[in-house]
Parts: C-alpha cells; structure tokens; sequence
C-alpha cells in the first residue's frame, strides 16, 4: 500500500530561498507576528490563512495568478469572498505572475508581471500556499515502472491499483482530492480490494464530495461526479444554491 501522502508544493520562482517562506506545514512555528505578509496563492488554504492574519491584524497581501480567488468555485460565491476581503483590508492582487523574488539585508519584495508591467511588492514574511503535490519520490517507484500522472500523483485504476494488481496507492499521493476525508474514504476501497479482491472488488466511489473553505463567509461545497454536478453554498453571505429534492433522496 503506498499511502506517502502529499506536501505543499513551493513554486521554482528564483530567489524564493533567499527571501525564505512557511507554508500550511510551517505556518505554526511562527512566533511573532508579521507586519506585512505576502499570501502566494488564491486557493482555499491562501484565502484561509490570509483572513485570519488579517483579522489577527497583519497587512496582508495576496497574489494570484488568476483573475479571482477560489477558481473552482463558482464566480457569484467567489465575488462575495473577495468583497469581504477587500472590506476587510486584504491587498487582492489577481493577474499578478511572480518573476522573481529580491532581498536586500532585512527587505524582501516580489516583482510579479501585471498588465504588461511590472509591480514590486515589499513584506516581511512569505506564505505560499499555491497547493500540494504528492510524495512520490525516494522509494522506488520508477524502479517498478509504476507510473505517475501528468497532476504528480501514483497512476492507479478504478479499483486503486498500479500496474501491479498487488501494490495499491490511497490518500493524496493518489488523488485526485487531496482531503483527510477522500484519504479516509479512499483506504476502505484500498484495504478491501488488497485483502478481498480475489472474491469481490469494488470500484472508489466519488459520486458525492464534500469540501468547504474556512472563510467568513464561509464557503462549502459538494460535487456528484458521476453525474456531472456540482452544488455550492456560500453560508451567511446571503447566497445558497440548491435543488429540489427527488426521489433518491427518500429512500
């Protein structure tokens, strides 16, 4: 079973090391805090992290790549996020591509290109949070041909096996949701596949996903893979999408 998990990835911007950065892992080791700090990211975590300094009353900057915040879920409930942000003081910076990072004695500043120019944002510290990506590395899996797939995870089918029936991968070093839960739900069909699956097999079950975003206001958001259907709530920011119940749901 390859259970490795996954790490927060950290972008090959050049100067990244000398300006030094925490992350979702090392965030927690911080023990004063920042004047100014610099978000690097506009996912669910880069959001998080950035309001809670805020509020905790740091000025915060936040840059994206992107055009909005939280790109996967729909544009209506990630306006709402970012008018809170930006009522709280959060610094949004979207379409801002990071170039390089400088660092002079105790001054750190990232130069992003943005609307055919460049900008130079100064901090103190740097958070990146731009996602994770999978441990697959230092175990010998190019050894054993085992492949992995174009997003950095172990290739594996239906049922949770490589290209070898008896070596199973779960958690985020499989995908394709790197959460606790799918990790949790992906080991019974793991664990049952590898110690019964000459009797019965059963394929990983990813028709309905829950994930939600620790922000005020709060996002959460459930997907039914299967049928192509995603349903998103945006809790006391006066935005909820929802269906009828049906008949599958009574029973």
């Amino acid at each position: 079973m390859i259970a490795t998990g996954g790490r927060p990835a950290v972008p090959g911007v050049p100067g990244i090391e000398e300006v030094g950065y925490v992350t979702s892992d090392t965030v927690w080791n911080l023990r004063e805090l920042p004047g100014r700090l610099l978000v690097l990211g506009g996912g669910p975590s880069a959001a998080s992290f950035a309001q809670c300094f805020a509020r905790l009353g740091t000025q915060v900057v936040q840059v994206q790549r992107g055009p909005r915040l939280l790109p996967k879920e729909d544009p209506e409930i990630a306006a709402l996020v970012m008018e809170r942000f930006t009522a709280e003081g959060i610094d949004l910076r979207m379409e801002h591509a990071p170039l390089h990072f400088e660092r002079d004695g105790d001054r750190r500043a990232l130069v992003c290109a943005h609307a055919g120019g460049q900008v130079r944002i100064e901090f103190d510290q740097l958070l990146v949070a731009i996602g994770r990506t999978a441990n697959v590395a230092g175990f010998g899996l190019e050894a054993l041909g085992i492949g992995v797939k174009a997003d950095g995870t172990v290739d594996v089918n239906d049922y949770l096996q490589t290209v070898y029936p008896n070596i199973f991968a779960a958690g985020d070093v499989a995908g394709p949701f790197q959460f606790t839960h799918t990790a949790s739900h992906q080991a019974w069909y793991a664990a049952v596949n590898a110690l019964f699956g000459q009797f019965r097999r059963f394929k990983a079950d990813y028709s309905v996903i829950p994930w939600c975003t620790f922000t005020d206001p709060e996002v959460a958001r459930w997907v039914s893979t299967s049928r192509r259907r995603r349903r998103g709530a945006c809790l006391r920011g006066h935005h909820l999408r929802h269906r009828r119940p049906g008949p599958r749901d009574r029973r």
